[in-house]
């Protein structure tokens, strides 16, 4: 089983009231989409993780990105839309041929408790083809 993860990092989080993109906000010391990325790298199952960033973020992902070292599962950022479906069609669209599963984490929450905290992919759900992960 293939399982990829789309990291949504493209809304603006305007209720947030910071004048950056709330997933690039610091939080202690590092922006809160490294604390999803991190964890969703550390899940075993999840083979690749695709963030999904606003095209006026782009920038500012690669230069994070490139601080990173060298991350096997990180692919490279798709772009995202003007709203979260949007974000959502383009990150499905970037998704490698082979992937069976797909984990939707929006990087404005960030996952809790580590790997142990992640959303389970533990295999399909049972009478349907989407759940919600949860810590």
């Amino acid at each position: 089983m293939t399982v990829a993860a789309l990291l949504l990092a493209a809304g603006r989080g305007e209720r947030f009231g910071h004048e950056l993109p709330k997933a690039f906000v610091s939080i202690g010391k590092k922006p809160l989409v490294l604390y999803s990325l991190e964890t969703l790298i550390a899940v075993q199952e999840i083979d690749c993780v695709i963030p999904v960033v606003a095209e006026s973020d782009l920038g500012r992902w690669k230069a994070l990105a490139q601080g990173l070292g060298d991350l096997p599962k990180l692919a490279p950022a798709a772009t995202g839309g003007a709203k979260r479906q949007d974000s959502v069609r383009a990150g499905l669209a970037a998704l490698p041929a082979h992937a069976a599963w797909v984990v939707i984490h929006d990087a404005g929450g960030p996952i809790g408790g580590g790997a142990a905290g992640a959303p389970g992919v533990d295999g399909p759900p049972r009478g349907g083809g989407a759940r919600r992960g949860g810590p």
